[in-house]
């Protein structure tokens, strides 16, 4: 299950202009807010990059298209169309793109099935940020393992708690 909150930017409870409102606050209450959501974000952006060296390591997306030259032919244009189709999970962290290689078969080329099944489940119940924090941590339906740990050796529980958590989320 997810641990809540995800928070990438303030949370708009309130109407514009309302009081206790972005709008409504003073300059330096507004910065104190934007700045401690910036700080809890590049803290949980840490914490996925750990989680994610654990699983495998992570490549810089421009690196991972040159390691793809050797198994497919246009490497860049496959990686985009797996970014743009969220086909792969991907971290924004300091203007890079991290590319977490545990989704890899790296011999040909290709996005494990698995990692393709578990994504196109969770399209569209999660952001692209809470599907990355889904793959690396304690999953329910998993008995409290990670998805990440099971991608090879029960891929078919991992697609399952994908669909589980899903129903979960829309409700």
């Amino acid at each position: 299950m997810l641990a809540w909150p995800f928070f990438i930017h303030a949370p708009s409870v309130v109407p514009p202009g309302a009081p206790g409102s972005s709008a409504a606050m003073s300059e330096p209450a507004r910065r104190f807010v934007e700045d401690a959501f910036r700080r809890i974000e590049a803290q949980q952006t840490e914490e996925l990059i750990q989680n994610y060296r654990r699983g495998g390591g992570l490549l810089e997306a421009n690196a991972l298209a040159v390691r793809l030259r050797d198994c497919c032919d246009q490497p860049i244009s496959r990686l985009a169309r797996w970014i743009v189709d969220r086909d792969i999970v991907v971290l924004a962290s300091h203007g890079a793109l991290l590319v977490p290689l545990f989704q890899f078969d790296l011999v040909s080329g290709q996005v494990l099935g698995v990692v393709q099944q578990a994504l196109d489940e969770l399209d569209g119940a999660f952001d692209d940020r809470e599907i990355a924090h889904w793959f690396v941590q304690p999953n329910c339906w998993l008995d409290d393992r990670w998805p990440l740990d099971l991608i090879t050796s029960d891929p078919g529980a991992v697609v399952e708690a994908a669909r589980a958590d899903r129903f979960i989320a829309r409700g």
